[in-house]
């Protein structure tokens, strides 16, 4: 448990049990290299770990790898779950794990995910050149009652995209995406276009 935790009354602790399930990285213009997904979870009994690695194919990324840890989750004053941070970091891998490069990242509030049952969802994800999406099975499942009213901060939807088919198809001219480069020059004008517009909605 955490010390920022150890002067929090027991009676705004509940504990729940968290599922997730990486499941797939979609239209990263890019065709080398392996991938996984590094997470930490705050208040959380497992606080960090790492899917397995992947390989690209078609511009994709498949994992569907699951983990599933107990998170203390805390009753602010105003009756609100207080946030649970769980960041996500996106690494690319060359060179039989010489070269790393992150490329994107996300970061996500759980206790906006209680009450919810499973939640599947695909998000854009930050800090990345490509506008490519990750997609996450999320469940909480309460496991102690301390007989408090609790409230559930609301979902955030900017962040949410719906499951689209796979935007990136393979080009006749390859100059488009280059092996090793991890900054492509020239991604798919309209598929960028078409995500800018889902984003503005």
């Amino acid at each position: 448990m955490l010390i920022s935790q150890l002067f929090i009354s027991k009676s705004r602790k509940i504990d729940f049990e968290l599922s997730i399930l990486f499941q797939d990285l979609a239209n990263v213009p890019l065709v080398s290299g392996n991938y996984h997904i590094k997470w930490k979870i705050k208040y959380a009994d497992l606080p960090s770990g790492s899917t397995p690695r992947a390989p690209i194919t078609d511009h994709n990324v498949v994992w569907n790898q699951s983990t599933n840890t107990t998170v203390h989750l805390i009753v602010g004053k105003d009756n609100v779950l207080t946030p649970c941070e769980l960041k996500l970091e996106i690494v690319q891998e060359l060179n039989g794990g010489k070269d790393t490069h992150t490329i994107g990242t996300l970061m996500l509030n759980l206790s906006e995910y209680v009450g919810s049952g499973t939640t599947t969802r695909r998000y854009l994800l930050d800090e990345c050149k490509f506008n490519s999406t990750l997609k996450l099975a999320i469940r909480l499942l309460q496991k102690s009652d301390n007989g408090i009213k609790f409230e559930v901060p609301p979902l955030k939807k900017q962040q949410i995209f719906a499951d689209i088919p796979t935007m990136i198809t393979e080009r006749k001219d390859k100059g488009l995406v280059k092996d090793d480069s991890f900054i492509a020059g020239n991604v798919l004008t309209q598929s960028l276009t078409l995500f800018d517009e889902l984003a503005n909605l």
